[in-house]
Protein backbone atom coordinates (compact mmCIF):
# COMPACT_ATOMS: atom_id res chain seq x y z
CA UNK A 1 0.00 0.00 0.00
CA UNK A 2 1.14 3.50 -1.15
CA UNK A 3 1.50 6.23 1.39
CA UNK A 4 -0.98 8.16 -0.73
CA UNK A 5 -3.55 5.88 -0.22
CA UNK A 6 -3.24 6.01 3.95
CA UNK A 7 -3.01 9.52 3.75
CA UNK A 8 -6.51 9.96 0.95
CA UNK A 9 -8.16 7.25 3.72
CA UNK A 10 -7.39 9.30 6.74
CA UNK A 11 -8.51 12.85 5.14
CA UNK A 12 -11.52 10.92 3.99
CA UNK A 13 -12.34 9.24 7.25
CA UNK A 14 -11.65 13.16 9.03
CA UNK A 15 -13.64 14.79 6.48
CA UNK A 16 -17.03 12.28 6.77
CA UNK A 17 -16.36 12.84 10.99
CA UNK A 18 -16.15 16.74 10.29
CA UNK A 19 -19.23 17.32 8.04
CA UNK A 20 -21.33 14.46 10.16
CA UNK A 21 -20.50 16.69 13.29
CA UNK A 22 -20.79 19.93 11.85
CA UNK A 23 -24.77 18.78 10.31
CA UNK A 24 -25.88 17.40 13.16
CA UNK A 25 -24.87 20.30 15.21
CA UNK A 26 -26.87 22.35 12.72
CA UNK A 27 -23.78 24.50 11.20
CA UNK A 28 -23.03 23.27 7.98
CA UNK A 29 -24.74 26.10 6.73
CA UNK A 30 -25.76 27.80 9.87
CA UNK A 31 -28.99 27.30 10.91
CA UNK A 32 -32.23 27.96 9.25
CA UNK A 33 -30.16 29.30 6.37
CA UNK A 34 -32.85 29.33 2.99
CA UNK A 35 -32.71 26.92 -0.12
CA UNK A 36 -33.24 28.39 -3.12
CA UNK A 37 -35.16 25.91 -5.27
CA UNK A 38 -36.02 26.51 -9.02
CA UNK A 39 -39.10 28.67 -9.77
CA UNK A 40 -40.65 26.13 -12.74
CA UNK A 41 -40.27 23.51 -10.16
CA UNK A 42 -42.41 25.48 -7.61
CA UNK A 43 -44.87 26.62 -10.18
CA UNK A 44 -43.90 30.15 -9.50
CA UNK A 45 -41.98 30.92 -12.54
CA UNK A 46 -40.43 34.59 -12.29
CA UNK A 47 -40.33 34.67 -8.35
CA UNK A 48 -37.43 32.71 -6.19
CA UNK A 49 -38.45 30.38 -3.93
CA UNK A 50 -36.89 29.14 -0.76
CA UNK A 51 -36.64 26.47 1.86
CA UNK A 52 -35.61 26.91 5.62
CA UNK A 53 -33.35 24.15 6.75
CA UNK A 54 -31.04 23.13 9.50
CA UNK A 55 -29.16 20.38 7.57
CA UNK A 56 -28.95 20.24 3.60
CA UNK A 57 -27.97 16.95 2.44
CA UNK A 58 -26.67 17.18 -1.24
CA UNK A 59 -26.42 13.69 -2.97
CA UNK A 60 -28.91 11.04 -2.10
CA UNK A 61 -26.78 8.17 -2.65
CA UNK A 62 -26.59 5.71 0.82
CA UNK A 63 -24.66 7.99 2.73
CA UNK A 64 -26.05 11.29 2.29
CA UNK A 65 -29.67 9.40 2.90
CA UNK A 66 -27.99 7.63 5.92
CA UNK A 67 -27.17 11.19 7.12
CA UNK A 68 -30.73 12.79 6.26
CA UNK A 69 -32.23 10.25 7.99
CA UNK A 70 -30.53 10.69 11.18
CA UNK A 71 -30.55 14.23 11.03
CA UNK A 72 -34.13 14.28 10.65
CA UNK A 73 -34.44 11.49 13.65
CA UNK A 74 -32.25 13.85 15.67
CA UNK A 75 -35.28 16.44 15.32
CA UNK A 76 -32.97 18.95 12.92
CA UNK A 77 -35.71 20.12 9.73
CA UNK A 78 -33.39 18.11 6.99
CA UNK A 79 -33.47 18.72 3.42
CA UNK A 80 -32.20 15.99 0.93
CA UNK A 81 -31.35 17.16 -2.45
CA UNK A 82 -30.84 14.65 -5.36
CA UNK A 83 -30.12 15.14 -9.04
CA UNK A 84 -31.25 11.94 -10.12
CA UNK A 85 -34.60 9.93 -9.99
CA UNK A 86 -34.02 7.94 -6.65
CA UNK A 87 -32.29 7.41 -3.78
CA UNK A 88 -29.10 4.78 -3.08
CA UNK A 89 -26.55 5.74 -5.68
CA UNK A 90 -24.55 3.25 -6.61
CA UNK A 91 -26.16 0.33 -5.15
CA UNK A 92 -29.79 1.39 -6.80
CA UNK A 93 -28.93 3.58 -10.05
CA UNK A 94 -25.12 2.13 -10.56
CA UNK A 95 -26.13 -1.18 -10.37
CA UNK A 96 -24.24 -2.74 -7.76
CA UNK A 97 -27.02 -4.41 -5.75
CA UNK A 98 -24.21 -6.00 -3.44
CA UNK A 99 -23.76 -2.95 -0.57
CA UNK A 100 -21.10 -4.75 1.05
CA UNK A 101 -19.46 -6.51 3.70
CA UNK A 102 -21.19 -6.54 7.44
CA UNK A 103 -19.03 -8.98 9.11
CA UNK A 104 -15.65 -9.87 10.10
CA UNK A 105 -14.19 -13.08 11.75
CA UNK A 106 -17.45 -14.06 13.14
CA UNK A 107 -19.03 -10.93 14.23
CA UNK A 108 -21.21 -8.49 12.72
CA UNK A 109 -19.04 -5.33 12.45
CA UNK A 110 -21.42 -2.70 10.48
CA UNK A 111 -25.32 -1.83 12.03
CA UNK A 112 -27.41 1.61 12.18
CA UNK A 113 -29.05 2.90 9.50
CA UNK A 114 -27.31 1.54 6.41
CA UNK A 115 -27.40 -1.96 8.08
CA UNK A 116 -32.12 -1.14 8.65
CA UNK A 117 -31.74 -0.53 5.10
CA UNK A 118 -30.26 -3.39 4.10
CA UNK A 119 -32.12 -5.73 6.28
CA UNK A 120 -35.32 -5.16 5.79
CA UNK A 121 -35.41 -4.88 2.00
CA UNK A 122 -33.89 -8.68 2.41
CA UNK A 123 -36.19 -9.26 4.29
CA UNK A 124 -39.02 -7.79 2.25
CA UNK A 125 -37.57 -9.36 -0.86
CA UNK A 126 -37.97 -12.83 1.04
CA UNK A 127 -34.24 -13.20 1.20
CA UNK A 128 -32.10 -14.30 4.26
CA UNK A 129 -28.88 -12.84 5.66
CA UNK A 130 -25.41 -14.31 5.81
CA UNK A 131 -24.88 -15.70 9.64
CA UNK A 132 -22.29 -13.59 10.86
CA UNK A 133 -21.22 -16.11 13.74
CA UNK A 134 -19.94 -18.36 11.09
CA UNK A 135 -16.76 -17.61 9.90
CA UNK A 136 -17.12 -18.91 6.32
CA UNK A 137 -13.80 -20.36 4.19
CA UNK A 138 -14.21 -17.48 1.75
CA UNK A 139 -14.78 -13.75 2.87
CA UNK A 140 -17.03 -12.57 0.39
CA UNK A 141 -19.40 -15.99 0.22
CA UNK A 142 -21.47 -13.16 3.25
CA UNK A 143 -21.83 -10.92 0.88
CA UNK A 144 -26.03 -9.22 1.08
CA UNK A 145 -27.37 -8.91 -1.98
CA UNK A 146 -30.23 -7.04 -2.02
CA UNK A 147 -32.88 -5.97 -4.38
CA UNK A 148 -32.21 -2.43 -5.40
CA UNK A 149 -35.57 -1.33 -6.27
CA UNK A 150 -37.06 -2.00 -2.86
CA UNK A 151 -33.75 -0.32 -1.42
CA UNK A 152 -34.63 2.93 -2.70
CA UNK A 153 -38.26 2.73 -1.86
CA UNK A 154 -37.31 1.79 1.93
CA UNK A 155 -35.15 4.50 1.55
CA UNK A 156 -37.63 7.35 0.80
CA UNK A 157 -39.95 5.81 3.07
CA UNK A 158 -37.44 6.39 5.77
CA UNK A 159 -36.90 9.66 4.96
CA UNK A 160 -40.33 10.68 4.92
CA UNK A 161 -40.82 9.02 8.55
CA UNK A 162 -37.99 11.41 9.58
CA UNK A 163 -39.34 14.58 8.53
CA UNK A 164 -36.50 14.93 5.59
CA UNK A 165 -38.05 16.92 2.85
CA UNK A 166 -36.66 15.33 -0.58
CA UNK A 167 -36.03 17.35 -3.94
CA UNK A 168 -35.13 15.08 -6.81
CA UNK A 169 -33.33 16.53 -9.80
CA UNK A 170 -31.85 19.20 -8.40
Amino acid sequence: MKDSDIARRQFMQYSAAGIAVAALSGRLLGASTPIPRPAEAAGTAGRAVTTEADVLVVGGGTAGTIAAIQAGRAGAKTVLIERGSQLGGTTTTGGVSFPGLFDAWGKQIIAGIGWELVRESVELDGGTLPDFSKVPQRHWMNQVRVNQFLYAILAEEKCAQAGVQLAYYE
